[in-house]
């Protein structure tokens, strides 16, 4: 038995002496599965041409009729490997050919037990691993492989004598349950080299007790200890939810021209305003935004928004306060760069670069905010993103130099707090929901509709069944909620957290 250790803050878990890092934690207890040990036995097979193409690596392939026997497999012209080799090559490999081909078959219950995945390899001099079919690891090798391929380089036989471990990514999207393949394609540097040596251990940890549980995007580094023996490092970066409520509530792109005298240039008085359309402070000191212009929001002069709360991003603050009377705002800052007077994406990050609202908007949405005036507001802030790179998501703005500051969301007369996708209304998201709204959408209203509103697609019941944010609602919002839960799909479009959602009863604050 042993333990996950893992650490938030980007440092190694190990310290370079071996010992625990001070800001390690536990992540859960870890015991080592082996699924291949050295001493399975194994198919090998020394290709004369290119018979098998890539065929050989399928787990369905045929190889009853190559050559069995147990690993190191490999060949020793003068001495260092023969106390090693179990599986002797000389006569296959020796001038004649650089590659030779293993499969070993193992089995698996449940793929989604293993945490981490490790292939052990002693190695002369290179390799390519493949579980299933699919690549898993390669050292050494060419670009492209082929029947009598050559390693780039070399690994010295010191190294080659030992098992160098390399963790395997995602171990439940490799393996299945029941028969799995490992096929390896290990090579020689030239057909004439003096020695040749390859052998493979496949290695699984699986976890019992606490899971690590996040509410933030988090860069993950994490190693299992298991009998004073570490793994190699795993880096995981975990995306916990992109639906943060903050959106761009009103955008001036392409100004109105100062006034005659003026210092500034129309370009200086564009603006982006935002608002937290939540009901909770939302910190937004990890938020990028990138595209034709750039700002980091650590720098901003807040880091965390009230509820409601609307601020301004900036091109020129001093071109900005010339013409607009900015005593009741809140300006985050100046961006770099200058919106586009015709068309521009932009697109707000999170902590690890994940995109929380991406669009691009087009001066030949609206003629008016083409230089006229009046800047582009956001209809309705709670329509799904696919909505906003949509002219029809847009309007221009009634006031001449449009209405920076001002809110355009009123959190308090949303609506209530509701789980999105919560269509059974227990306050929880689950399969009875898809079963709820699969019944509204095909017997009719056979349950209450959930919020106000004739049908499931409309009203609040709209913004609460439509898990993908496509303006609908229809049975694919059903497996939205089933990929969601069972196959790591997406989240709904208005996040995992009770959000308030119009004429909906308010079910979170009970």
């Amino acid at each position: 038995k042993g333990q996950v250790l893992y650490t938030l803050d980007g440092t190694d878990p190990r310290l370079p002496g071996g010992d625990v890092s001070p800001l390690a934690q536990v992540g859960a207890a870890g015991e080592e599965t082996v699924l291949v040990s050295e001493s399975d036995t194994v198919k090998v097979f020394v290709p004369r041409d290119e018979r098998f193409g890539m065929d050989w690596i399928e787990a369905n392939f045929d190889d009853d009729i190559w050559p069995e026997g147990v690993q190191p497999l490999g060949y020793e012209e003068r001495n260092g490997y023969q106390e090693l080799i179990q599986f002797d090559l000389h006569e296959q490999m020796f001038e004649r050919n650089t590659t030779a081909y293993l499969r070993v078959e193992f089995d698996v219950t449940d793929p989604g037990a293993f945490a981490f995945l490790f292939l052990e390899a002693k190695y002369d001099d290179a390799f390519a691993a493949f579980i299933n079919g699919k690549l898993v690891k390669s050292v050494n090798v060419p670009e492209e492989l082929l029947w009598n391929s050559e390693a780039i380089r070399s690994h010295s036989d010191s190294q080659a004598r030992v098992f160098e471990s390399f963790t395997i990514d995602n171990p439940k999207d490799v393996l299945v349950p029941g028969k799995n393949i490992l096929a390896i394609q290990a090579l020689n540097r030239r057909a004439n080299d003096s020695d040749f040596l390859f052998s493979a251990q496949l290695v699984g940890t699986v976890t019992t007790g606490s899971s690590i549980e996040l509410n933030r995007s988090t860069k993950l580094l994490g190693r299992t200890l298991i009998d004073g023996k570490w793994s190699a490092l795993e880096e995981l970066d975990y995306v916990v939810d992109t639906n943060i409520p903050l959106r761009v509530t009103e955008l001036m792109y392409h100004p109105a021209d100062p006034s005659i005298g003026s210092p500034h240039d129309a370009d200086e008085f564009e603006f982006i305003e935002l608002q937290n359309i939540s009901s909770e402070f939302l910190d937004i000191s990890e938020i990028q935004l990138t595209g034709g212009v750039e700002f980091d929001f650590s720098e901003a002069s807040l880091q965390e928004l009230e509820p409601g709360q609307v601020v301004l991003l900036v091109e020129n603050i001093d071109a900005f306060e010339t013409r607009y009377n900015t005593s009741s705002m809140t300006i985050l800052g100046e961006y770099s760069g200058r919106l586009s007077n015709g068309s521009e994406k932009l697109t707000f990050t999170g902590f690890l670069g994940e995109p929380i609202l991406e669009f691009e908007y087009d001066d030949a949405w609206h003629d008016k905010t083409d230089g006229d005036g009046p800047s582009l507001e956001k209809i309705d802030l709670l329509a799904g993103r696919e909505t906003w790179s949509s002219g029809a998501a847009w309007r221009a703005s009634e006031q001449e130099l449009g209405s920076p500051g001002v809110s355009h969301f009123e959190v308090d007369s949303a609506g209530g707090r509701q789980r999105p996708g919560d269509i059974n209304q227990d306050q929880r998201l689950n399969i009875n929901d898809s079963i709820a709204l699969l019944r509204l959408l095909f017997q009719g209203q056979v349950i209450s509709l959930p919020c106000e509103g004739e049908t499931i697609a409309s009203g609040g019941n709209r913004l609460l069944a439509d898990l993908d944010g496509n303006g609908n609602v229809e049975p694919n919002d059903a497996l939205h909620i089933l990929r969601y839960l069972f196959l790591q799909g997406t989240p709904p479009e208005l996040g995992i957290e009770c959000t308030p959602i119009i004429n909906c009863p308010d079910l979170c604050s009970q």
